[in-house]
């Protein structure tokens, strides 16, 4: 390799981090809120697919959602019987450990959950959006 190949093969590396860095500024990680857990395992079920939805339209703003959703999957792989609130309130602390990560947080429908993130954003001053259409697309 001759310097002006190494050169150029710097030269690069460096936009590429300069551009890696512009779209870190310009796209959230947003963490979508909404009611999951239902007694009825069609209507938990149904939640799960209301916010895949959600990821799904901050994902085509340019954005990176983050789907607490995908951790309640954990439930659908057996029958914990009694364990069930247990296992459901360690699945709850796993995603509200992921708000201070965010950059913002989207808004479906309200539960106690959503209520305890929300008030988790607001101790991070975290960005909450009460719509898809509020948050702005990324550049």
């Amino acid at each position: 390799m001759n310097i002006s190949t190494g050169f150029e093969t710097m030269k690069n590396a460096l936009l590429e981090k300069e551009n890696i860095e512009k779209n870190k500024k310009s796209r959230m990680v947003v963490y979508v809120a909404s009611k999951l857990n239902d007694i009825n395992i069609v209507n938990s079920i149904r939640n799960m697919n209301y916010m895949n939805r959600l990821c799904f339209l901050v994902l085509k703003k340019g954005h990176f959602p983050y789907c607490p959703a995908y951790n309640n999957f954990l439930l659908l792989c057996d029958d914990y019987g009694h364990e069930r609130i247990l296992i459901e309130s360690r699945i709850a602390e796993l995603s509200f450990r992921f708000i201070p990560m965010c950059d913002a947080m989207l808004i479906g429908t309200e539960s106690n959950n959503v209520l305890k993130e929300i008030e988790i954003a607001n101790i991070y001053n975290i960005k909450i959006f009460g719509k898809v259409d509020d948050i702005p697309d990324a550049d």
